[in-house]
């Protein structure tokens, strides 16, 4: 768990890739550009890892070219240590004197993938089916951003290779849905939606416990996920698990794109 705030991002951005992706400077060291039809920041974000291989105003110029030319608005992820100011930052700064605007931050968690498993049974009436894909079930019951992109979000959740979808049922229908995805050693949890009528019953909980079991049968031993700060359920959730802030990162927006 000692590693790098920005190596953890690359391992990240292997769970939730963009459709289309470049680098300026050298290929993961440099900056990762990547665009996903506007399905979540990280898909269409660029993510400074390291060297652009050229002065920041000027990598700053080709990244607002480069989502110009693919009609989103310039998008920069900023990794940072945790709770650090973005204007302390020299990128930060730059970007804010250039007019750019700074949005919520979120916090990366990380945990051992054992320590957040434990042997509980499912919510009253609740069972469990997985899937290596995501089906329409999973689908219906993700969260309502990911299905006003559903054109996008089916492409973007094609590419990381080794995933596991969750799926909750009742008799109502669909209680909840989470997603893993594997690489490096590592498992991210993504996408994990309780609908409104669902919650109160622990299902939150019990489905990152689900998540985590997946991933250590996968063979992954650490686990990360994001979750914003001011979400004091889900931080106590996690916290409670057993997962601890490593980092955070704050998307940066140019003004009036």
């Amino acid at each position: 768990r000692a590693i790098g705030i920005e190596d953890l991002h690359l391992v990240m951005t292997r769970g939730q890739p963009g459709l289309a992706e470049a680098w300026l400077g050298a290929k993961g060291a440099g900056w990762l550009l990547r665009a996903g039809a506007g399905w979540t920041g990280r898909s269409n974000s660029a993510l400074p890892v390291g060297d652009p291989g050229m002065p920041l105003d000027a990598a700053v110029d080709t990244v607002e070219a480069w989502y110009d030319e693919r009609g989103l608005p310039p998008l920069l992820m900023l990794p940072r240590p945790a709770r650090a100011r973005t204007a302390d930052d020299p990128l930060g700064a730059l970007l804010l004197g250039r007019g750019w605007r700074e949005l919520p931050p979120a916090d990366v968690l990380t945990g051992r993938t054992a320590d957040l498993v434990a042997d509980v049974d499912p919510p009253a009436g609740v069972s469990l089916t997985s899937s290596g894909a995501p089906d329409e079930a999973w689908f219906a019951g993700s969260s309502p951003r990911l299905r006003d992109h559903l054109d996008a979000a089916r492409q973007v959740l094609a590419l990381p290779p080794r995933q596991v979808f969750l799926t909750a049922h009742d008799a109502g229908g669909v209680a909840g849905v989470a997603r893993v995805a594997m690489n490096d050693g590592w498992a991210g949890i993504f996408g994990l939606h309780v609908p409104p009528s669902h919650r109160g019953r622990g299902l939150g909980r019990w489905l990152t416990q689900e998540a985590a079991r997946a991933a250590l049968d996968a063979g992954a031993t650490l686990t990360y996920l994001q979750v914003e700060p001011t979400n004091e359920p889900a931080q106590h959730l996690y916290s409670d698990l057993g997962m601890t802030r490593h980092s955070d990162y704050v998307y940066l927006a140019l003004r009036g794109a």
